[in-house]
């Protein structure tokens, strides 16, 4: 994995992540979504003579998504968890 990879990786990391946080009930139709701009991506760049699609790419940056997304769900889990601790029990 190069330093290119690595940034490739992070951004979907982030993206994806902040994506699942801000939008809990949209987690699915993101994930989706975010997996298959990454595919989509790649895809375009063949339009560009000067670009260099390659499925190594895509498949880093569906990667980063999926890890993104599962960091997404473990904070919305915590927070969840921390706002019931926080409640006053009846």
């Amino acid at each position: 994995m190069t330093t290119t990879d690595l940034d490739r990786a992070l951004a979907f990391i982030v993206m994806s992540g902040l994506f699942i946080i801000a939008y809990p009930r949209r987690a699915l139709a993101i994930s989706i979504a975010l997996f298959l701009a990454a595919f989509l991506i790649e895809l375009t760049q063949f339009a560009s003579v000067t670009r260099h699609p390659q499925m190594h790419d895509a498949v880093i940056k569906a990667l980063g998504v999926m890890v993104g997304v599962i960091g997404g769900f473990v904070v919305n889990l915590r927070l969840r968890k921390s706002a019931r601790a926080g409640e006053p029990r009846k």
